[in-house]
């Protein structure tokens, strides 16, 4: 049944906007005017959204209108008598076929048997000017702010020209990827045929290098809205809520038996669109048998610093066998300028020990710590340690480590790309407001700051803090260390805070570990530069923090420079 609802027009509205001049306009009176009702509750939702097989009405009550017409889309649409019940469900009987697409019935009632997007046009003809007023969600305001359109002159006549967009769902969802073997998605790896037929195989196979990328396509129907990616035997599963144009799969896994995908879609509710139809989860075994094969090229491989004590070698395109690993032949060397240090060394390597879930992952665990500050050269050969007893053989003249040195926050202010990133945010006001800074000459280099720019902040009576771009934080112990320079009267000091990023200036302690009370202070002293260590241990990964480097009670011009924020070991 036809529900009397007045539909607001945020509704994606075409060839809409007025083209006349304000002294073009007329008065309005109460015969030319534009207004309609439909049957969806849907208000200010565009495209409005249904289930197969369901409809939508909509009722023309304009008046004074010289001229009337529907078009609507006729690819999997057609139109219902108007005979509906409370409560039906199925509408095939009560199809009108003698009913055009382009028509001029007062009321139409629209039948879709075909999911995707469709189209209902409304084009009225006015001898004078008419407007529709609706409403339009303000998320700043939160609430529905009053707007108004106006026909479009054409001629002698004014023309209100409105396309509602639907998209239909259908709740029977059909999961199916296609799969390439180059980035490009031009050479397509043929499947078989889900149950298989005398014609075609259920399962074609395919064979993959190891270290190799296939390239996937999602070709589901139904718009799902959710899709999981599975492949058991390798220890793989990917979730999306978005599927990319193009994934790409690495699989990374040798294996006696064919691998196989499994592929899972769903059509969830969304919190922010209360009127998209749900669809329950569909799963279906891609029917590709992978064989993941020996690669042709030379073995590749990375490796990186897992802690003070271990190390780490990762295969790019093959894995380690199931024997025991000799690592006599290895070689760990370091050395360390880091802070004017002039160490080197030798580091022992204890053992080797496999990933058992992931094969191309070796530990190396060592005899004695490495520090992140470390350059690490590791040499040697690992003798029949790869699968067919193939050799690894290591050789660098120069640094091959990863170390786990990171620095969020690193600048000297000698690039002007950086200078936009610091800002100084003012006391207490929401939304935040800032007040300039600006990078300048050093006024007193001397061996602590030699450099030739630094940032100046006039810390005038209502800042709070100086702010950093912002990074996506970790969770660990990491270190602050910067240079401030004051060249008048000092108060109390600076307190360095770790805060999200939509919270800067405030005293939010919602990423960081160490109690409030033990946050790196520094008492400001005059008329020298000075450099501040400070350690933070961080709860959790955060998507966007920032460094809040709040001022205590003090008012004035400082100079800061070298400002570092990141994991770091010093070698004692």
């Amino acid at each position: 049944m036809m529900k009397n609802k007045f539909i607001y027009i945020v509704l994606v509205i075409t060839s809409i906007i007025s083209s006349c001049k304000e002294d073009d306009f007329e008065p309005l009176n109460d015969v030319a005017e534009c207004t309609w009702h439909m049957s969806t509750e849907a208000e200010n939702i565009s495209p409005i959204q249904l289930n197969l097989k369901e409809y939508i009405s909509i009722m023309d009550l304009s008046q004074g209108n010289l001229s009337h017409e529907w078009t609507v889309s006729d690819d999997g649409t057609k139109f219902l008598s108007g005979k509906m019940q409370w409560g039906q469900k199925e509408y095939d009987n009560l199809v009108d076929e003698s009913i055009p697409h382009v028509n001029n019935e007062k009321t139409i009632h629209v039948y879709f048997t075909k999911a995707g997007d469709h189209t209902i046009r409304l084009r009225n003809t006015f001898s004078k000017q008419v407007v529709y007023p609706y409403s339009e969600w303000s998320a700043e305001l939160q609430t529905y702010v009053k707007k108004y359109t106006y026909a479009r002159k054409e001629g002698d006549v004014y023309v209100m020209d409105t396309t509602f967009h639907v998209r239909v769902y259908d709740p029977n969802l059909v999961p199916a990827i296609r799969m390439y073997s180059d980035p490009e998605c031009t050479q397509e790896i043929k499947m078989g045929q889900i149950g298989g037929t005398e014609e075609a195989p259920e399962y074609e196979t395919y064979e993959l290098e190891y270290g190799k990328s296939l390239y996937v396509k999602d070709d589901s129907y139904g718009l799902p809205n959710y899709w999981k990616l599975v492949c058991y035997a390798a220890g793989f599963e990917q979730e999306f809520t978005d599927f990319p144009d193009v994934y790409e799969l690495k699989l990374k896994k040798f294996s006696d038996k064919p691998l196989n995908l499994n592929l899972t879609v769903e059509r969830k509710s969304d919190p922010n669109n209360k009127y998209q139809p749900t669809a329950m989860a569909k799963s279906v075994v891609v029917p590709l048998n992978i064989k993941v094969v020996p690669t042709q090229d030379p073995v590749s491989y990375k490796i990186r610093q897992i802690d003070q004590w271990n190390i780490a070698i990762d295969l790019e395109n093959s894995e380690f066998g199931y024997k025991p690993i000799d690592v006599s032949a290895l070689t760990l060397n370091y050395r360390n300028n880091y802070n004017g240090n002039n160490n080197s060394g030798t580091i022992a390597i204890n053992k080797a020990e496999v990933n058992n879930t992931h094969r191309y992952e070796l530990k190396l665990t060592l005899g004695e710590k490495i520090y992140n500050t470390d350059d690490l050269i590791l040499t040697g050969t690992l003798r029949k340690a790869l699968y067919g007893d193939a050799d690894l053989t290591i050789s660098s003249s120069e640094p091959n480590v990863v170390t786990t040195y990171a620095s969020f926050l690193d600048d000297g202010f000698e690039y002007p790309s950086t200078y936009e990133d610091w800002k100084v945010v003012k006391a207490d006001v929401l939304p935040a407001q800032y007040q300039p800074s600006s990078v300048v000459d050093n006024p007193l280099q001397n061996a602590v700051n030699s450099s030739a720019k630094c940032l100046r902040v006039d810390a005038v009576e209502f800042s709070r803090a100086l702010i950093s771009k912002p990074f996506k934080g970790g969770k660990g112990t990491y270190t602050i260390k910067y240079k401030y320079y004051v060249p008048g009267e000092v108060r109390s000091g600076l307190t360095a805070w770790f805060v999200p990023s939509d919270k800067p200036g405030q005293q939010d302690p919602s990423w960081l570990e160490t109690p409030t009370n033990k946050l790196p202070w520094e008492t400001l002293q005059s008329g020298i530069w000075k450099e501040v260590t400070g350690i933070i241990t961080s709860k959790a990964e955060m998507e966007s923090v920032i460094l809040s480097l709040r001022f205590n009670y003090f008012f004035g011009e400082i100079y800061f420079d070298d400002i570092f924020f990141g994991y770091i070991e010093v070698r004692p």
